[in-house]
């Protein structure tokens, strides 16, 4: 096991360096309780037709939460549908539904399914969703504030 955590530590700062996203924030999980966070996402084929109003795509990424809550831990994402509008301004909207395996922190390891919804305006993003470990029957809605490398702030640099 602890040759499979160095293996992943070793593979994200690749996944830094090729991220179209990058965030770091609070993750907002129960009243007056806030979670560290960082997220890093990339998007690696997507349907583009510029006629649609939407852009479909794959993707994989990570999480890093920090300890004590439901769901925390390095969360490996090797699988990430998403769905979000289609335009060339600053300002991003979407829906995501990841899965992968968290690496947890005191409450186990297991399989994350995670719905959520994605909002970006220039560096600053927001995301709601549900952490469900399936190993564990064990979940947690969050709403996660941060700011970072978003996708509005990269169409924001391609538009001037």
């Amino acid at each position: 096991m602890k040759k499979i955590i160095i293996c992943l530590f070793l593979l994200i700062p690749c996944a830094i360096c090729s991220a179209q996203s990058l965030g770091i924030g609070s993750q907002h999980v129960k009243k007056e309780k806030l979670q560290f966070s960082i997220n890093s996402y990339v998007p690696f084929y997507q349907i583009n037709d510029t006629s649609s109003p939407f852009i479909l795509g794959l993707g994989s990424g990570f999480d890093y939460l920090s300890p004590g809550f439901k769901v925390s831990g390095l969360n490996m994402k090797p699988i990430s549908l998403f769905l979000m509008k289609n335009n060339y301004s600053a300002f991003t909207i979407g829906m995501k539904l990841d899965a992968g395996y968290n690496f947890g922190f005191g409450h186990g390891n297991g399989v994350i399914l995670t719905p959520s919804l994605y909002a970006d305006a220039s560096v600053y993003y927001i995301s709601a969703g549900y952490d469900y470990n399936t190993h564990h029957n064990d979940g947690q809605f969050f709403v996660r504030i941060g700011v970072g490398l978003t996708l509005g702030f990269l169409k924001s640099l391609i538009n001037n």
